[in-house]
């Protein structure tokens, strides 16, 4: 169970990269917590990071109204694993819940599922931009075919700036002129213009049958890797009568093959898991078993007997609706009802809102096993299938690559498959659902312009975009629900990283709502202790189709105006001012160091990590670099983040809640507008003397504050912030008066951890790892906790630890600097 929790806090870790690419300030980020005989202090150090979330006080969980992505994020938006964790685990399979690779979130909702603040190490931008910037949670659309016809595919070349510099008022002539003072406009066109430089290592292929498969060797861990059958169908691919198949599906294969369970309990896991748009199924093994079996064939042979040759019984179908059942009894929380509330107002506009893969309870119930066999027979074939195999073969590409042959190549297409709704080229691309985009004027009038066009001509695209209206407000209130939170969304076309000038765009997204994060938890910090909170995303998902900005604000019923005010305003001061100098050099300089700790810790990515990233990056049309090339990428592109190109960036990503309310004549050329908020609040709230009164607000009262005039906005201090809290000419003082030295040190064999006394007492654990170079983790244990408080109330009675070690962390002055400074 602790190593499940601790894949969860990794993959959401990850997934909070993808969707932010964190990077920030030098100041290493700590946090203390009380214990019952000590106090624990825990930093990370070694590389330039910030918290994800901005707040008045420490982040705590809070609030039934969030939820982790390891809970019901993962339910809201594909139906939970073929099994329980419990009930896997009896029967060898995999036990760990596995976040479907940060496509599960509908992203700006993924802000709206966050129950704690992430770790500050894993907020980092590094595996964002090693990888050649994961998602800015923007993915792509230059390349769709097959149904999405040609007007589709000049909507969203178009919308994402087109395949090739532009002239006129395009986004590529604004970055342009935005350089032209700091770098010659033509060394940057040609930069810009480049293209980046994909994964040498990858290596892709389809065979005769049309099975697509992709193949990277990774020695992490060692002598064991990963194959994950993706089969491109989902919720939304089912009927109107046949809400929840796909999953039923997804359970009655993977548990009706006849060659999984011969494998278990030679240390080969396995599970499977269904989203809108994909059905996956994913195998851990040892390259060599327990017995000496090499695993590759037979882990492959699994996976065809899985999707292509499973035993579709009568009893087995019978079981598994119990099953599925069962499962919805157990997501029916309150965080998944704020989920699918949060789901169902975003995509007001398509099935993603509605279509959730768990289904209709009733429909499953009814379901005869007839109608399994023919959805399976519809959807399951080698051309609706991608096979990604990552990890360490004992074998070279080309051996793996005859082994997939081998196993694969005597699948068919499925009996109707020609009859399929969707086309087999849709799946290779992304989603075939209809978005209403948000997005600035220039944008708009094009999807606009092609849309009356086509109407013109009597053609009906059912997959064609179109212009969404601003957004009003949706509210959910619960009796369940303790803490007010504000989701405010911005719905987007997804652009691809093709090229270096993609990456300069998602470098100054990164860096421009790090800062509006970092202004807004200063100004949540210096209010009164009431909890507020906001979270801020700019994402794309490959499983919805289209890229989400999300402002996320949190906060305590009666505070909830204030906290609104000040999101707003400061977007606002962002947009009208841009960066001070000093933030650009902070957040740049700590990109960069990230970036390279991320290049240095090339060959430490496990391979699940390495596959989840590979198969985000394939359905959203990104190209996949390596860390080493990611970070020269930056390097070289490092004197192309500008003031002036950041401070452009400002009005293409806040213009949706800084300009709220504001008429179209009047908005910014380059700012999009809001396409969905939507507010989930408790139906009651604790008053100032502690009474329970009803919580009183409406949609047009939240709509009134966030397109309320707030007054002459002016610009923002430029705060010096220093290089370190303590010079290193005091340390050199400190070490001349103390004379400290070690007084004893032996090194204890079994673990490799150094245990050594200093000479005030001191006692320090260490060992050395390989496992990420360029860092350290320090953890400071104090005697003393909570067992030294006295029973009585008062000063040193129950509770005066914990408020001691809060006031000490919140107080966050060291030495001469603020708390402001620290911080940052």
């Amino acid at each position: 169970r602790r190593r499940r929790r601790r894949r969860r806090r990794r993959r959401r870790g990850n997934s909070r990269r993808a969707a932010l690419g964190m990077f920030a300030a030098s100041a290493p980020m700590a946090h203390a917590t009380p214990m019952a005989h000590s106090t624990h202090v825990t930093a990370r150090g070694a590389r330039a990071t910030t918290h994800a979330v901005a707040g008045g006080a420490r982040p705590r969980r809070i609030a039934p109204s969030r939820s982790s992505s390891s809970s019901s994020t993962a339910r809201a938006l594909r139906a939970r694993e073929t099994r329980p964790p419990s009930a896997m685990t009896v029967r060898g399979a995999v036990g760990a819940w596995r976040r479907p690779r940060a496509t599960i979130a509908a992203r700006g909702v993924r802000a709206a599922r966050r129950g704690t603040v992430r770790r500050a190490e894993e907020d980092r931008l590094g595996r964002a931009i090693g990888w050649s910037f994961l998602k800015t949670h923007a993915k792509a659309c230059a390349f769709v075919s097959g149904r999405e016809s040609r007007r589709m595919r000049e909507v969203s070349a178009r919308a994402s700036g087109g395949d090739a510099p532009a002239a006129g008022t395009s986004r590529w002539s604004r970055v342009l002129q935005s350089l032209a003072t700091t770098v010659d406009p033509t060394v940057a066109e040609a930069l810009l213009d480049e293209e980046l430089p994909p994964h040498e290592e990858i290596r892709r292929g389809t065979l005769e049958n049309g099975l697509k498969y992709v193949i990277l060797p990774n020695k992490v861990p060692e002598g064991r890797f990963e194959a994950h059958l993706e089969m491109h169908v989902g919720s939304v691919d089912e009927r109107e009568t046949e809400q929840g198949l796909a999953h039923l599906v997804e359970h009655v294969t993977f548990l009706g093959s006849r060659k999984r369970d011969q494998w278990l309990g030679s240390g080969t896991r396995g599970n499977a898991y269904t989203d809108f748009h994909h059905t996956v199924f994913h195998i851990h093994a040892p390259t060599t078993n327990k017995d000496g079996h090499y695993m590759p064939p037979n882990v492959l042979d699994i996976l065809y007997d899985v999707a292509f040759n499973p035993a579709l019984l009568d009893t087995r179908v019978a079981k598994e609706k119990k099953a599925v059942l069962a499962e919805a009894q157990m997501m029916n929380t309150i965080e998944y009802r704020v989920d699918c509330q949060l789901l169902e107002h975003l995509h007001w506009d398509n099935l993603l809102g509605t279509r959730f893969p768990i289904g209709k309870l009733d429909q499953v119930e009814a379901w005869p096993a007839q109608a399994v066999r023919d959805f399976h027979a519809r959807w399951y074939f080698p051309a609706n299938a991608t096979l990604y195999v990552v990890g360490d073969f004992g074998a070279d590409v080309d051996e793996v690559e005859k082994m997939i042959e081998t196993s694969f190549e005597n699948a068919a297409p499925a009996e109707g498959a020609e009859e399929a709704e969707s086309p087999l080229s849709r799946h290779a691309v992304r989603p075939p659902v209809k978005h209403a985009y948000g997005s600035p004027a220039h944008e708009a009038g094009e999807i606009q312009r092609i849309n009356d066009e086509a109407k013109a001509q009597g053609m009906d695209d059912p997959f064609m975009p179109f212009v969404a209206p601003e957004g009003k407000v949706s509210m959910f209130q619960h009796e369940h629900l303790s803490n007010a939170s504000f989701n405010i969304f911005s719905k987007l076309p997804i652009k691809p990283l093709k090229r270096m000038g993609d990456l300069h765009r998602t470098v100054l997204q990164r860096i421009v709502l790090l800062v509006l994060q970092s202004r807004i938890q200063s100004r949540y910090t210096e209010t009164n202790a009431d909890y507020k909170r906001v979270e801020l995303d700019h994402s794309d998902s490959a499983r919805e189709g289209c890229c989400v900005s999300t402002v996320t604000v949190t906060c305590e019923p009666r505070e909830w105006e204030f906290a609104l005010q000040v999101a707003v305003e400061e977007a606002r001061r962002l947009q009208e001012f841009g960066l001070t100098s000093s933030e650009l050099d902070r957040f740049k300089a700590a990109m960069l160091r990230d970036s390279e700790q991320l290049a240095q810790q090339a060959g430490c990515v496990p391979s699940l990590e390495n596959l989840d990233f590979v198969m985000e990056h394939d359905a959203c049309g990104h190209t996949v670099m390596d860390q080493v090339a990611g970070h020269e990428a930056l390097v070289r592109m490092s004197e192309c983040i500008t003031l002036d190109a950041c401070n452009g960036a400002c009005d293409e990503l806040l213009g949706f809640i800084g300009e709220y309310g504001v008429s179209d004549d009047k908005r910014r050329e380059t700012s999009g507008r809001t396409t969905a908020i939507v507010a989930c609040v408790p139906a009651t709230m604790p008053t100032v003397e502690g009474e329970t009164v009803p919580f009183d607000i409406t949609p047009a009262r939240i709509e009134a504050v966030l397109a309320a005039d707030y007054g002459e906005i002016t610009p923002p201090e430029d705060i010096f912030v220093p290089e370190v809290l303590i010079s290193d000419e005091d340390i050199v003082a400190l070490v001349e008066e103390t004379q400290p030295t070690f007084t004893e040190a032996t090194m204890h064999e079994p673990t490799g951890v150094y245990q050594r006394t200093l000479s005030n007492g001191i006692r320090v654990n260490y060992k050395v790892l390989d496992a990420e170079p360029g860092s350290a983790f320090l953890r400071l244990v104090i005697p003393g906790g909570r067992s030294r408080e006295s029973s009585e109330v008062g000063p040193g009675g129950i509770g005066a630890a914990a408020v001691g070690l809060r006031t000490i962390q919140e107080a966050g002055d060291v030495g001469e600097w603020a708390r402001k400074k620290v911080e940052l």
